[in-house]
Formats: structure tokens, C-alpha cells, sequence
């Protein structure tokens, strides 16, 4: 009996493996892991045309350049049975340690280990509760199965993981799933800073950054975003491109001859300024976009988002990077709210997160960064797996500095929450502070630069000119009051965003 059985089991597998129920796809998303973050995705496994079954086992290769296995720790399995583009912690279910066991290769120093999880419920009696059913009611696409791991805060800049499923074939209850690797040897990138130091430098206001002591102010900074594009429509072509003329390639000239006389960018070493790209949303217009054949009003953004125009503007998006040599692009999409309450109706955000899958996607290979800005009202962003796909977020958090117990007041803490509440690591939040004064908004740039300079004299040399914890800085000698934070604040400011473990500081 016991041979007829084992013999009925390697028919059952063999029938499986002949006739195939589908395709198991591995997928990767960010070409970029974040030293210390606690549950960093590796990569997924989606099940095409699955009714679900238990998953009898899968094994992972790990293949490391500048680093071992000591430097990749706390190794885990997970189901998600919502449609994602990223690991989702919220809507995940550990595997290993509850449903399956692991076995890993090699010791500490090892450069190439194995992972392998087995079901060893596997046609027993025990409740399907033991099993693993990723599936999709309407039988087409499951969830994912997403591998995670933790990343040594000590790892090196100039890492590479690369981690490959080994086996040609998975199955859930008997049915054989042909693995498809489109995205092998894809090695992910170790992010070379625990904390990043962004600048968002406005085309009319770059000359403060290469033309005022660059040389002080570039090895302080990780990434500056070069600021800003705008989609553009081609009414001959019928497709979507962005916007350049020569001051923005003189603009981007003189950031990246500062960067290469001050802090160049060394992929292998993973060191030096990063030169990122700035994307808004552009003017309105009327254009059929976001559904096929309906002509609606939206900014630029939404029309070159939506599903007629998207494939073709992120190959544009990836030609002009080519060519112009950026590192990263950032999205600050202010906001998908622009048709009031049709925007629900229309998905102009779901389009913002498709947006955002296709080009980390895109992406990849490149090894370029995609970020994506958030306010502290977080008008319509993108939810959860889809906010996620971003590499990092630059909160918009700013407004006063209150003492309080947290990072700040109201507004900063509204500003970070955006980004907690829909599942953000903080490692992956960057927090932003205003450097500009709030009274420019009443009185224009001139006359508040005049009244800033009739009150301060040295204004950086005077320590009276500055008070911590407040967001408005003023001469205690003459009573002159300027709504601009000061160095000393600023200081504090950044000591606290990095002893509560965000991912860095973002100016304006």
C-alpha cells in the first residue's frame, strides 16, 4: 500500500508537470535595498491561472558581491493574496516558521547560500489552515508569495544581492507551475546612505547652489532634484514626452559640474551626488486620456498616466534619462485632486500607482531611484502596496516646530502620518523642512530678502538670531521678527528625525 501511494503521488506530480497549470512569475521591484530596514523585499512570486492548492516548497540561491551572508539576516516567506506591486506587510501572512519549514546553506562568510522552504503539510489530513492557497477568485491571477529579508546597517555601500528561484517548476496541490524568470541575474543594489540629505533646487533657484559655495554644499548632500519638468503632449506622434529647452540643460550642466568637482557619483564605491530628476504635473488641457475615447480636463500628468498614454511616456521617461544622465526621477504630483470629486470616478490616483509600478519596473536595470512627494494632508495619494512601490518618500511636512513629544507639531506630525498610516517604512521616509521664509508669501521674494538683510546684518553669525524649537527666527536686540527657520532649529530638527529612524531630511 505504501508503494502504491508514493507511487500515485509521483504519477499525480508527473501528470502535473506535464500538462501545467500555469506560470509561476518571479518579479522584482526596488533595484535598491535599504541598509537596516527591518523586512525588505527581495522578490515575488506571482501564480498565473491558479485555482490555489498548497504550495509543496521553493528554494532561493543567493548570490553576494562585497558582502556575505552575515550581512542578510531574519529571512522570511509571505502570502498576499491582494493584487500588489510591493511587499505589503499590512495584508501579508508569514509562511516560514507557521506553514513551512527553511533550510539554509553555509555559514556566515558565505558568498552563495540556498533558502528552502517545504510544505510538509502536503497532502496530509491537517486542516487546510496548515496549507497555503494564493489564488484569485476569478482564477486568473493569484497573489504573491514575497521573500523578505533584513539588511545589515554595516553592510557595504558597493553591495550586490542578487537571489534567484531555483526551481524550474513550483507546484500548489500536485498542479505544476513553470517558473518564468524574466528578471534573472537582476542583482539589487545596496543604497549607499542611512541617511539622505535631499535638496529640491527650482530652475530659478539652482544659482543659489552652484554659484554660492558649492564647495561646502555638495559633499552635505545625497541627492539634488533638478527641478522641474512637465509632461508635454505631441499631437503629430499622438504620445507624450517632457519638456526641456537650453535653460534647463545649462541648469543641469552646472549641478552636475558641481557634482563632479565636489562629490562625484561612484556607483561601484556607492558614493557621491546623486542627480535626480524632478516631474510635475504640467498645465491643464483637454485630451481623451484616462479612459480610452472620453475627453476630459485633468493636468498633464493625468492624461500621460492613464492607460492610453502610460507605456508609451515611461519609454519616454527612460530614453530622456539615457540621454540626460540623471540617477533618479521624483514625482511631485500635487495632487491627483484636480478634478474634484470626479477623480474617483475616473481613477486618476489608482493611474498615479500604475504610474509608479510601470517605471520602477522600467527602472530597474538602470539602477535609477523613483520618489514620490506626499503633503501633510496626503490629498489622494496613492494607498498602501502602490505608495510602496516608490523607493522613498518625500513628506512635504512642513510648518512650525513645536516641543512636543514627537517629531514636532501638528503639521509636521500630519506630514509624517500620511506615510505611517499607509504601511511606509520610516526607513523609507525622507522628512521635509522648509528653507525659505513663509512671510515671501505676503510680501514676495525681494521685499522679504531686503527686510531679512535690514535685520540681520550677519544674520548666520549671530547666535541671538536664531531660537530652537521655533519655526520663526528673530533679533532678540532689535525685536525684528522673520518667519524663517534658523540653523540652530534646523540642527534639532535633523538630530531628531534621525534618533527616531527616518530615512533623512529633504529641503525645500
Amino acid at each position: 500500500m505504501k508503494k502504491l501511494t508514493c507511487a500515485l503521488l509521483f504519477l499525480f506530480a508527473l501528470v502535473g508537470s506535464l500538462l501545467g497549470a500555469g506560470t509561476a512569475t518571479v518579479v522584482r521591484v526596488h533595484p535598491w535595498l535599504t541598509r537596516g530596514l527591518e523586512k525588505e523585499s527581495l522578490l515575488g512570486i506571482r501564480f498565473e491561472n491558479s485555482y490555489g492548492g498548497e504550495l509543496h516548497g521553493v528554494s532561493f540561491k543567493f548570490t553576494l558581491t562585497n558582502c556575505t551572508k552575515a550581512d542578510i539576516s531574519n529571512i522570511q516567506l509571505w502570502q498576499q493574496n491582494a493584487t500588489v506591486y510591493t511587499f505589503y506587510e499590512s495584508s501579508a501572512i508569514l509562511l516560514n516558521d507557521t506553514y513551512m519549514s527553511r533550510s539554509v546553506s553555509g555559514d556566515d562568510t558565505s558568498t552563495e547560500f540556498t533558502v528552502t522552504f517545504t510544505n510538509s503539510a502536503v497532502g496530509s489530513s491537517t486542516s487546510v489552515s496548515n496549507w497555503l492557497y494564493p489564488k484569485n477568485s476569478g482564477n486568473a491571477t493569484s497573489g504573491y508569495i514575497w521573500l523578505t529579508a533584513t539588511i545589515s546597517e554595516d553592510i557595504a555601500q558597493n553591495a550586490r544581492i542578487q537571489v534567484d528561484v531555483t526551481n524550474s517548476m513550483l507546484y500548489l496541490s500536485w498542479n505544476g507551475y513553470n517558473v518564468t524568470n524574466a528578471t534573472a541575474n537582476r542583482a539589487h543594489r545596496v543604497y549607499p546612505y542611512k541617511y539622505r540629505a535631499t535638496a529640491y533646487l527650482p530652475t530659478n533657484k539652482a544659482t543659489r547652489f552652484y554659484g554660492n559655495h558649492p564647495e561646502s554644499r555638495a559633499p552635505n548632500l545625497t541627492e539634488v532634484m533638478v527641478f522641474e519638468v512637465t509632461p508635454s503632449y505631441n499631437s503629430s506622434t499622438g504620445k507624450y514626452g517632457l519638456t526641456w529647452d537650453t535653460a534647463h540643460q545649462t541648469y543641469l550642466d552646472n549641478v552636475k559640474a558641481v557634482r563632479d568637482a565636489y562629490h562625484p557619483l561612484d556607483e561601484e564605491q556607492g558614493t557621491g551626488l546623486r542627480v535626480t530628476l524632478g516631474l510635475t504635473r504640467g498645465g491643464q488641457a483637454t485630451r481623451a486620456s484616462m479612459t480610452a475615447g472620453t475627453s476630459i480636463t485633468a493636468h498633464e500628468l493625468g492624461h500621460a498616466a492613464g492607460d492610453v498614454y502610460r507605456a508609451d511616456f515611461v519609454q519616454a521617461i527612460v530614453d530622456f534619462m539615457e540621454e540626460k544622465g540623471f540617477d533618479g526621477l521624483d514625482i511631485d504630483w500635487e495632487y491627483p485632486n484636480t478634478l474634484g470629486s470626479t477623480a474617483a470616478s475616473l481613477g486618476e490616483y489608482e493611474k498615479y500607482g500604475l504610474l509608479l509600478r510601470d517605471l520602477v519596473e522600467a527602472f530597474f536595470d538602470h539602477g535609477w531611484t523613483v520618489s514620490i512627494c506626499t503633503n501633510q494632508n496626503g490629498w489622494r495619494m496613492p494607498e498602501g502596496d502602490k505608495i510602496n512601490a516608490a523607493d522613498y518618500i518625500n513628506s512635504m511636512a512642513y510648518g512650525p516646530w513645536g516641543n512636543t513629544s514627537n517629531l514636532g507639531n501638528t503639521v509636521m506630525s500630519s506630514g509624517i502620518y500620511v506615510c505611517t498610516s499607509r504601511n511606509v517604512p520610516k526607513r523609507r521616509i525622507v522628512v521635509g523642512q522648509a528653507m525659505y521664509s513663509n512671510a515671501s508669501y505676503h510680501l514676495g521674494w525681494d521685499e522679504c530678502a531686503t527686510k531679512a538683510t535690514n535685520a540681520y546684518s550677519n544674520f548666520f553669525d549671530r547666535s541671538d538670531c536664531d531660537t530652537v524649537w521655533q519655526s520663526w527666527s528673530y533679533n532678540g536686540n532689535s525685536g525684528a521678527y522673520m518667519n524663517f527657520t534658523g540653523p540652530t532649529t534646523y540642527r534639532a530638527k535633523c538630530n531628531r528625525v534621525r534618533e527616531q529612524g527616518y530615512g533623512g531630511v529633504m529641503s525645500w
